[in-house]
């Protein structure tokens, strides 16, 4: 038999009966989130991602076209979900500085209910969820659509309501770009420490999480 017909005969046996291309798929970003953390994103290859799911190359390509749409895939997976809740607590908080306090306990939440892809999208050394907002030109939801990415929505989404509290005069004049990466920073801090460093593992987080998203908006409020 020709390693031809024995490659096909191996792609039949392992494709998903009709209707469970969306298990396979979820399977697929599953793998390369692993091999992501454990090797970093350069040095991990489609053919590995194929290896530890189990599957061929052409298999994997009906779903992915590229390595970069997995990592897009694993950005929308993740980060769509917490591009919801910030803009479902925008439309029911009618308090502007209520509602940027529970994005901001929300984002930290969020990032410790999802460690895997925290650590892989933001701080991993390869930065993919900052480095593919930055090499993107996305102002719009439907520049994020086109570009087949949501993750960088979630920042935008901040950036709005933190213009929003400035235009009120809730928060002090400035650059709301500026205003928003300290605030973020804040959040990106503490979900951060609770993640990695052994000295916060212990501690109470909603405790900690209350204490510096109040200590960074109160610095930043209008006297």
């Amino acid at each position: 038999m020709t390693s031809q017909r024995v490659a096909k005969k191996i792609s039949a046996r392992r494709r998903k009966p009709r209707g469970e291309g969306y298990q396979r798929r979820g399977e697929i970003l599953a793998a390369a989130r692993g091999l992501f953390l454990k090797e970093g994103v350069d040095r991990v290859t489609i053919r590995a991602i194929c290896a530890r799911v189990g599957l061929t190359a052409p298999a994997l390509y009906r779903h992915f076209k590229d390595k970069r749409e997995i990592i897009t895939g694993i950005c929308n997976e993740t980060f769509g979900r917490l591009l919801e809740t910030f803009r479902r607590i925008r439309a029911e908080e009618k308090d502007p500085l209520a509602a940027l306090t529970q994005m901001m306990e929300s984002y930290v939440r969020f990032a410790l209910a999802h460690q895997d892809e925290y650590r892989l999208l933001f701080m991993s050394k390869d930065l993919l969820m900052l480095e593919m907002a930055k090499d993107m030109a996305i102002t719009c939801d439907e520049d994020a659509l086109r570009a087949g990415i949501l993750g960088p929505l979630v920042l935008q989404e901040l950036a709005a309501h933190v213009a929003l509290c400035i235009e009120r005069g809730i928060l002090k004049p400035g650059d709301p770009e500026t205003i928003t990466d300290a605030i973020w920073s804040c959040g990106h801090g503490i979900a951060s420490l609770l993640i990695t460093h052994p000295h916060f593992k212990d501690r109470a987080p909603d405790a900690l999480i209350a204490a510096g998203i109040d200590m960074v908006l109160n610095g930043l409020l209008k006297r």
